[in-house]
């Protein structure tokens, strides 16, 4: 009998298959790779254009004066109503607030905010048409704080309320409730003008060019820089009543109306 060992059974051709099958493997997963990468790319692209998209809409849109007339405490009513009041006359001053209400009122609210902090919004939803009631009725004034720190577009807007305050605070009323009841827009010049005279047809004198020169630009930004640091330091939206800070987590617009009775 034979020990010589046979040699293992091969196909011919075999490593050239298995080669080919590997490289077509490999081949494959490269076009996998490559579909999934222009995939994402085309992802991408489709999100800065919607990101872009939308930049540009909240940058152009044409804002409502009406919009949120409830939530707000009404922008166009209470431009209507508080025409004929007789607001004490408002002198934009340095470190302080815009003071509106009827000459001689017995109560100061004093209202840290920022026109692009959503919490803000909920406030003048909750306590707007309350704080109006009050001031119109010659019960309070109010202290507005407008810090404008939450975007650019914001202190524009700051400086257009302190604009419309020391010509017609009626106007400057009006005008903070607008801007809160279109909460998200971009707040160019543009659309701060385009708001204004739709609440006032007839803009005051040197209204128009107080707000694009951004006249009371340093006045924003040295009210914010007061009120971070001291009465305004854990945030906005922040009130004091009389003095005294109104707790916000307990209050209501009942107890803050009691502690003005």
């Amino acid at each position: 009998m034979s020990t010589k060992k046979s040699k293992p059974y091969r196909v011919a051709g075999a490593k050239e298959r298995l080669l080919a099958q590997r490289e077509a493997e490999a081949a494959a997963a490269r076009r996998r790779r490559r579909d999934t990468a222009i995939t994402l790319l085309v992802v991408v692209a489709v999100l800065v254009g919607v990101v872009s998209l939308f930049g540009w809409y909240q940058a152009t849109k044409k804002p409502d004066a009406s919009a949120g007339a409830t939530a707000s405490a009404g922008a166009t009513a209470t431009a209507t109503a508080s025409a004929s009041l007789a607001f004490a006359p408002v002198t934009v001053t340095d470190g302080q607030g815009l003071r509106i209400g009827v000459a001689g009122a017995p109560h100061v609210v004093t209202l840290y905010s920022d026109f692009a902090c959503t919490h803000c919004t909920e406030f003048e939803t909750t306590y707007g048409q309350t704080l109006a009631n009050l001031r119109d009725s010659g019960r309070i004034d109010i202290e507005y704080w407008p810090l404008g720190f939450g975007s650019p577009g914001s202190a524009r807007a700051s400086n257009a309320m302190a604009c419309a305050a020391e010509r017609d605070p009626a106007f400057a009323v009006s005008l903070y409730d607008a801007f809160f009841a279109n909460m998200g827009s971009d707040w160019s010049n543009d659309q701060i003008l385009s708001l204004s005279t739709q609440l006032k047809p007839t803009l005051p004198a040197g209204y128009e060019t107080c707000v694009t020169g951004g006249t009371h630009a340093a006045w924003v930004t040295g009210i914010y820089n007061l009120a971070k640091t001291g009465a305004s330091s854990g945030g906005t939206p922040t009130v004091y009543v009389d003095g005294k800070q109104f707790d916000l987590t307990t209050g209501s617009a009942e107890s803050l109306a009691a502690a003005l009775s």
